[in-house]
């Protein structure tokens, strides 16, 4: 009989921050086992595995991102995404910001 064991995944963006609801899709073998989203703490914790080797995919903000996880243990793996709703508001507000600026800069004179 199979050991079952707890598979936790930890899902992060570059600088760190937890990504939350980041849609996560385990496979076993090739074949899909289940669908699930990260909590406000960018974590998905699953109870109850069989051992087995796992395929863990991230998919957040249309970027999807893999990483294998060999179950005979409970496990805790991390996993950084390149972009997350926090690192994107950046980004734009950092263009939003320089365009008034440019605006400002334009029109003054």
């Amino acid at each position: 009989m199979l050991q079952k064991h707890e598979l936790t995944i930890i899902v992060k963006d570059p600088r760190g921050l937890a990504v939350s609801n980041a849609e996560i899709k385990i496979y076993s073998n090739g074949e899909f086992v289940i669908l699930k989203t990260t909590d406000k703490r960018g974590m998905l914790v699953l109870l109850d595995m069989p051992e087995g080797l796992y395929e863990a995919r991230v998919c957040n903000l249309g970027i999807t991102t893999s990483i294998y996880c060999p179950l005979d243990s409970s496990i805790i793996k991390q996993i950084k995404v390149p972009l997350s709703i926090y690192t994107l508001s950046l980004i734009v507000s950092i263009i939003v910001f320089a365009s008034i600026i440019k605006f400002y800069l334009h029109n003054k004179k």
